[in-house]
């Protein structure tokens, strides 16, 4: 990916379809208000027993300090894909490193509001959380939970959670493990 520097990253930019069309510095993306759609990718660890590795972001992070989050993830680059994303982003956020066939798809969609298109991904993880290195510092603490009871706390306690997980993600994560049982 080609970096002007270490927060100004060179984002791909799509229309309104989805299709990629130019590029534009991260900066200038993430103004308000929105001129370029981007796209972000989220990738959801789970285990066979149907947990999700939730973790805590790190008090030093500027986005959603001290908060729980559901998912690891980032923008799209300069000419990459969703998937090679979703892997770049696993390794790079918990020092896991899979292929994009170790991925599966579950989920895309816009929000248009933020001129956003998303691919949510599921990475499957039977390890503990020790296993995993959070190499960049967003990550204070990790740890295996239910999908059940992340929706619950999320819907109780909206405040502890990351602004950037909703119940929309777990539901759609819940229906995805329901297909596959089926």
């Amino acid at each position: 990916m080609l970096v002007s520097s270490m927060s100004d990253e060179l984002l791909q930019c799509f229309d309104e379809h989805g299709n990629p069309t130019e590029t534009h510095l991260r900066s200038e993306v993430k103004q308000s208000p929105p001129r370029w759609w981007y796209g972000v990718v989220r990738v959801f660890l789970v285990n066979s027993a149907g947990q999700l590795m939730c973790s805590k972001r790190a008090e030093s992070v500027s986005a959603n300090p001290g908060t729980w989050q559901i998912y690891f993830g980032g923008h799209v680059g300069a000419s990459e894909s969703f998937s090679d994303v979703a892997a770049r982003e696993l390794e790079e956020e918990a020092g896991l490193k899979l292929s994009t066939d170790e991925l599966s798809f579950v989920v895309k969609g816009t929000k248009p509001e933020k001129l956003v298109h998303f691919q949510n991904f599921v990475a499957r993880f039977d390890g503990e959380p020790s296993d995993l290195h959070f190499v960049d510092n967003e990550v204070s603490e990790a740890r295996w939970m239910d999908i059940g009871e992340c929706l619950q706390d999320l819907r109780e306690h909206p405040e502890t959670w990351s602004s950037a997980c909703t119940v929309t993600d777990l539901e759609s994560l819940q229906n995805w493990f329901a297909n596959k049982k089926s």
